[in-house]
């Protein structure tokens, strides 16, 4: 992304109802679980880095995107640097986040190989990452995506670096039908000459609330355990 986009980013963050939301579901996913060093890999403009205290570092590979981040929170620990090839020592951290981050890996296994040498043995790692290869779009693609995922291509991965699966479920339930619609429609209407654009479309006050409270619902049932069997998005938990 360039500066412009980084920036636009760095506001979304705060407000919009896909972000604002996910914390929440993350939040609700690590329900229980105690981490006091914990790692976000691909950390962006550090929208998650206010999500827990202690000794929380922020990695990403563009230096324009930590700038951006350190505005957000000044007193963060941030460090520019590639998901595949860590800069931390061996069995450095207790938790690890990778959210919407593996699709933008040329080889995400690598990075999941990287994310399981520097957590801890009985540390935790959550990822989160879009779903079903059918809703490829534009939006993908200007965003710099690889891929898009299904929940046995996640599991395979997972467990093929080692990580035991404590946790797999799609993400993102109901506004999956109009966001499936849209896209349809998107890819359907898209003129091939065109610069590909992301979905990240700015909603009405009260439809952007309602979206944040739908999800904030679907967050709770998430900290009880509760799998959904479809969803815009994936959310993994596994421990080494």
């Amino acid at each position: 992304m360039n500066e412009e986009e980084y920036e636009r980013m760095f506001v979304l963050e705060d407000f919009y109802w896909w972000f604002r939301g996910r914390r929440k579901i993350v939040l609700s996913a690590l329900k229980g679980i105690k981490a006091e060093k914990i790692l976000d890999v691909g950390c962006g403009t550090g929208g998650n880095l206010n999500l827990f205290n202690g000794f929380v570092v922020g990695l990403d590979i563009s230096l324009q995107a930590l700038k951006l981040a350190k505005k957000r929170k000044p007193n963060a620990i941030l460090c520019q640097g590639e998901a595949e090839n860590l800069p931390f020592h061996n069995e450095s951290f207790d938790l690890v986040l990778a959210l919407d981050l593996l699709e933008h890996l040329q080889d995400d296994v690598k990075g999941l190989r990287e994310m399981y040498r520097v957590l801890k043995k009985g540390g935790n790692v959550l990822i989160t990452v879009p779903a079903y290869k059918f809703l490829w779009s534009e939006h993908d693609e200007a965003l710099h995506h690889f891929r898009r995922y299904s929940k046995s291509e996640i599991k395979v991965k997972m467990e093929e670096v080692g990580f035991t699966i404590t946790f797999l479920s799609f993400a993102i339930v109901l506004p999956f039908f109009p966001i499936a619609l849209f896209r349809l429609l998107q890819r359907l209407a898209r003129r091939t000459e065109t610069k590909p654009k992301t979905s990240l479309i700015i909603l009405p006050p009260l439809l952007n609330e309602l979206l944040y409270r739908i999800l904030l619902g679907e967050a709770k049932l998430i900290e009880r355990g509760i799998s959904f069997p479809f969803g815009v998005s994936i959310i993994c938990r596994g421990v080494k």
